[in-house]
């Protein structure tokens, strides 16, 4: 019996974070290797091909943003989401939910329970092991994880270490030549109320000695895409490039205009944006957090980015080492295949939902 499953996340359509991107290629993915799933967002459909309900809810971007803040927008948004989306649940006979939003996940479980159906939190957010001990079943992003919650004291028999994966095909290197300035790539959320720390990239990359350019791509409110401008300006005048609105199948092309991939969050739950500059042949330096290190692995280096300077020296490091950046760049591909491939993670999905179903019929 294939699994009927039901993949939901309440920003689709109109929201660009990690959570919507895992959402619409995990869906895609199952639903084109043979599995059966539907996926369910508020907004227009995303890029997934894949079957897609639009689900009616207050969505946090629409008129209730003028009286709330965006994390009671967001609540709101997930709260009226959930009480629409428990119809077609019931309607479908689905076997199992999963989604990465965590009030939603929290308002499925007692229509979950009654239903008979698998509800899977995946933590996305990194809010951490108490919160996800409410569920039966989590997915958590790397190993670590685990051993944190483990560790903490909670019941992890339920859970799964499934990491993010990253289509080798659409992320591919393009034949790079040496060529002087040497470009630096970034991706991310411009605000300043985010944890991407643009501006941080922005400061480390005026100290760099070598001749670089810097992109910095991501999506944002007019405001901080000016603020962050100005700045870049400031500091870079005519060595910067912002870029904001691309959508995800844009993304390939982008990675292959750089040489190197910096990321400046101290506490990223995962970024999918590291396999993607991986694939891509770019090597990738990130913050000294353990999970960021077990990403990049030997296809780049961690420094501590909460030391000025730190950064600056290692782009200094890699790109005035011709062979380093190669060995690095090969590193990064065969670090991708090796742990985050498509199939393979794919694959971990198809099992636990088979085993789930198993369970559920017993």
């Amino acid at each position: 019996m294939t699994p009927r499953v039901a993949i939901a996340c309440s920003g689709l359509g109109f929201v660009r974070r990690g959570n919507e991107t895992w959402a619409a290629t995990l869906a895609e993915g199952i639903h084109k290797s043979g599995g059966h799933t539907i996926l369910f967002g508020s907004g227009p459909r995303p890029e997934a091909r894949s079957p897609y309900v639009r689900i009616p809810c207050w969505r946090r971007d629409g008129w209730i943003r003028r009286f709330l803040s965006w994390d009671r927008s967001y609540l709101f948004e997930q709260i009226t989401f959930a009480r629409n989306l428990r119809r077609h649940l019931t309607a479908s006979r689905f076997d199992i939910v999963h989604t990465s939003d965590p009030n939603l996940a929290q308002q499925l479980i007692p229509h979950a329970r009654r239903r008979n159906l698998a509800l899977i939190y995946k933590d996305g957010l990194l809010i951490g092991p108490e919160w996800c001990s409410k569920f039966d079943h989590v997915q958590v992003l790397a190993p670590a994880y685990e051993r944190i919650a483990r560790d903490a004291g909670v019941d992890t028999g339920g859970w799964r270490a499934i990491p993010h994966f990253v289509d080798g095909k659409a992320f591919s290197p393009a034949p790079k030549k040496e060529s002087s300035p040497r470009t630096v790539l970034a991706v991310g959320d411009f605000s300043n109320k985010g944890a991407k720390r643009m501006d941080w990239v922005v400061d480390e990359v005026a100290k760099v000695k070598a001749p670089v350019r810097l992109i910095l791509a991501g999506n944002a409110s007019k405001e901080d895409v000016s603020k962050l401008r100005a700045l870049a300006e400031e500091k870079l005048r005519d060595r910067v490039e912002i870029v904001t609105g691309l959508e995800h199948h844009q993304m390939p092309a982008l990675y292959r205009r750089a040489d190197l991939f910096v990321h400046a969050a101290t506490r990223e739950p995962f970024g999918i944006v590291f396999l993607e500059a991986m694939a891509s042949g770019l090597p990738a330096i990130g913050h000294q957090f353990e999970v960021t290190e077990w990403i990049i692995g030997p296809g780049g280096a961690v420094v501590d980015m909460t030391k000025p300077g730190e950064l600056a020296r290692e782009i200094d490091r890699v790109l005035s080492d011709e062979a380093l950046l190669k060995q690095l760049g090969s590193a990064a591909i065969a670090r991708t295949k090796t742990v985050f491939d498509k199939d393979a993670v794919l694959l971990k999905y198809h099992q636990w939902y088979d085993e789930l179903v198993r369970r559920r019929s017993r």
